[in-house]
Formats: structure tokens, sequence, C-alpha cells
């Protein structure tokens, strides 16, 4: 009976722990992944904007 609340500590530790790595890569993932694409998306729409005013006029 002793030895379930150790397995449960240390299961809890680790569960814990690989969460808030997870957390981590995702957020280094997408910091990584968002940035390129964003200025890309930005200038594509800054290029439309430009294209939608001079066809307006």
């Amino acid at each position: 009976m002793t030895d379930a609340p150790k397995k449960r500590a240390w299961l809890q530790f680790h569960l814990s722990t690989a969460v808030v790595l997870m957390f981590v890569a995702g957020g280094i993932m997408a910091l990584n992944c968002v940035r390129a694409p964003l200025a890309a998306c930005l200038r594509w729409l800054a290029q439309q904007r430009r294209a939608f005013r001079l066809a307006a006029h």
C-alpha cells in the first residue's frame, strides 16, 4: 500500500514536467513558424491594398 503514493508522486512529477515542456516546445515552434509567414502575409496584404486603390481610381 505504501508503494502507490510514491508511484503517483513520481508519475505526477514527470507528467507535469512533460506538460510544461510540451507548452515550451509549442511556443518555440510557434515563434519559429509564424514570424516568416506573418511578414509575407503582411506584404501580400499591402500589395493587395495598393492594387485595389489603383483599380478603384
